[in-house]
């Protein structure tokens, strides 16, 4: 058996390419140490590769299977697993395709695989009832301006300067034909309702209000950082919006 520096080499060549040294544990082995190791390192490698398949299918669909596998296999050597939590395997994979060279004519590649990441954190957050969106509606036209409102666990917030939910959406469910792109960018709530994830594109009033209010700020602050994202908006509009979109738990009227 290999002592505990030796056991630390063995992963790591299981990790590295195959043109990695074998430890010194593990070197007398001869031939069928080597073909262990390789064995045990195309396995592993496999389970990885096949998590990043099933965490990123719309990325997969985009640039088609066998540059999916190729930049997947790239990003196994570049970030190999330090954690035995394979579904979070992919949490870097965003910022790889961002620097991966041969994507780089893809400039929105990184944010659709950004909110692959977003869609799965949604699916599995934490449970929580959201208020009703007639309740909703009107403690927040009651509420003060020192009012800190609780978002739904399952809520993220997505932006992007492409329009990569348009894209995402367009290849999610496997649409032909052509896609009109828009020429600025996208802003999106992901919130799981019940057990289905949903998507809610919004402007970028409610998306400032929304993001404020994640950041723990109160009501009137959220609500002023809205009107600087868009000036012509209107208070009660804004708040009529995040009232249907079943994404508040809690009102904590603070006066």
């Amino acid at each position: 058996m290999p002592d505990s520096a030796s056991f630390d080499g063995i992963v790591g060549v299981i990790l590295a390419r195959e043109t990695a040294r074998m430890p010194p544990g593990l070197a007398g082995g001869g031939p069928l140490a080597a073909a262990a190791v390789a064995v045990c390192r195309n396995n592993v490698r496999a389970s990885y590769l096949r998590a990043l398949e099933a965490a990123f299918p719309v990325v997969n669909r985009l640039v088609g299977a066998e540059f999916f596998r190729f930049a997947a296999n790239e990003y196994f050597y570049a970030h190999p697993p330090r954690s035995p939590m394979v579904a979070r395997y992919g949490d870097l994979f965003p910022a790889f395709l961002a620097e991966f060279e041969p994507a780089a004519g893809l400039a929105y590649l990184p944010d659709v695989a950004r909110l692959e990441i977003e869609h799965l954190k949604s699916y599995h957050a934490a449970e929580a009832d959201s208020l009703p969106p007639e309740e909703t509606r009107l403690a927040l036209e009651c509420a003060p301006e020192r009012a800190l409102i609780a978002l739904h666990p399952s809520a993220r917030l997505f932006a992007s300067r492409h329009s990569a939910f348009s894209i995402w959406a367009h290849n999610r469910e496997a649409k032909t034909g052509s896609l009109k792109l828009r020429q600025e960018g996208e802003q999106v709530l992901v919130v799981r309702l019940e057990r289905a994830v949903c998507f809610h594109p919004l402007a970028p009033a409610v998306f400032a209000v929304l993001e404020s209010l994640s950041l723990g700020r109160p009501l009137g602050e959220a609500l002023g950082r809205g009107l600087v994202a868009n000036p012509r908006a209107a208070s009660p509009a804004i708040l009529f919006e995040i009232a249907s979109l079943h994404v508040i738990t809690n009102i904590d009227n603070i006066g």
